[in-house]
């Protein structure tokens, strides 16, 4: 993959398959959800995305603003805007990366089911490019998106292998 990116880093964004968020599943999901994910994904012929950078803060993942909130009726929504990431506008399944807590161990990776992604408070579009075409670079916006518990990856790991450190491990083993 990385040889394929070094030529054209449209390459490996405009291919259909598991990408980045195969990645953080296998690093942080059930063994149950990994499966799921991989079923869809076989099945469906899915395209995914790998949300993380934002309009005000880019790929700092430690100060990214998207933020997921538990509210009084004990159900999290997930509430920001990812940009400049792949297959976005267009993918069923996706990761996207946001904070609980204004700490190392408050990042969390909220795997984006078809369900959710049609949700009226998701809305995806595709930044007009000249380049890249094939990798579909978007911008998605989540305004208080309701998100399962059972959507929010790691519940079974350390807060600090759920946090940043977590992500950092599936950033070392792809870095297109």
């Amino acid at each position: 993959l990385e040889a394929y990116s070094y030529g054209d880093c449209g390459v490996l964004l405009a291919s259909p398959g598991a990408s980045l968020s195969g990645l953080v599943l296998r690093e942080l999901a059930l063994p149950a959800q990994i499966d799921a994910f991989y079923v869809k994904l076989q099945s469906q012929k899915m395209t995914t995305f790998f949300a993380l950078t934002e309009p005000n803060k880019g790929s700092d993942a430690y100060h990214i603003e998207t933020h997921l909130q538990k509210n009084s009726d004990a159900q999290y929504y997930l509430s920001g805007i990812k940009s400049f990431f792949g297959n976005g506008a267009v993918a069923d399944m996706g990761i996207v990366l946001a904070k609980i807590s204004n700490s190392p161990v408050g990042l969390r990776a909220i795997w984006m089911t078809p369900d959710i992604i049609k949700h009226h408070t998701v809305s995806r579009a595709l930044l007009p490019m000249f380049c890249l075409r094939g990798a579909k670079i978007s911008v998605m916006q989540f305004q208080n998106t309701p998100i399962p518990y059972d959507n929010i990856l790691g519940h079974h790991l350390s807060a600090c292998h759920n946090g940043l450190f977590g992500i950092a491990k599936v950033f070392n083993r792809l870095r297109p």
